[in-house]
């Protein structure tokens, strides 16, 4: 595997560990600052300040526990720009209810590189079940 690859898998990691861990500040980090999140069933929300607010709004409502199919095969990179698809399973917590849910998910990811580290450009992600 790349380098450069193993650079993007990481970010992917971290987002997963930022989202089990309803870190809206963490996940933030790894947006890049014109970064624009295209969430199932929301709005579309550009810059990092409203990214980090629809996961502060959705964390307050919900606790995830997930697990991302992350295959090196399905990232590509063409110079400072990459995309990467994956999958998610597990469970969608909802703390009004104490209810669970299955969360299932299929994500596509566009980075691009900034000062020699991959960020999020565009994500978008929509329920496959």
């Amino acid at each position: 595997m790349s380098n450069e690859i193993e650079q993007i898998t990481e970010v992917l990691r971290r987002y997963e560990s930022c989202v089990n861990a309803g870190d809206h500040d963490g996940l933030g980090k790894l947006y890049h600052e014109d970064a624009i999140l295209f969430p199932d069933r929301f709005d579309t929300f550009q810059g990092v300040g409203n990214i980090t607010g629809f996961y502060q709004f959705a964390f307050s409502m919900l606790k995830l526990e997930l697990t991302f199919n992350i295959d090196p095969q399905n990232i590509v990179i063409e110079n400072d720009l990459a995309y990467a698809t994956t999958d998610s399973t597990g469970t969608r917590f909802i703390k009004e209810t104490g209810d669970s849910v299955p969360e299932i998910n299929r994500e596509l990811w566009v980075f691009s590189k900034i000062d020699n580290e991959w960020m999020i450009a565009r994500y978008c992600f929509n329920k496959s079940e």
